[in-house]
């Protein structure tokens, strides 16, 4: 029995989500991050905000649980 290779292409979905989140994350990501420490932890908690309100946090997350009951691929994407 012969190793099978590994097909690490993207669904449609998939790519569908990486072009749409990287089109976000062109639009979104800082420029620039403070170096003081407490400017530094409020702009990354604004980061994880905008992530959530866009849809992009708790991707594989049940549903139930509020999260987005996607594939586990998503997270690597």
């Amino acid at each position: 029995m012969g190793d099978l290779p590994m097909d690490f292409s993207d669904s449609p979905e998939e790519a569908l989500f990486r072009r749409r989140f990287r089109t976000w994350l062109e639009e979104s990501v800082p420029r620039e991050v403070p170096h003081e420490s407490d400017a530094r932890e409020a702009a990354e908690r604004q980061w994880h905000r905008r992530l959530a309100e866009a849809g992009y946090d708790w991707l594989s997350l049940p549903k139930e649980f509020g999260g987005q009951g996607l594939p586990q691929s998503f997270e690597a994407i």
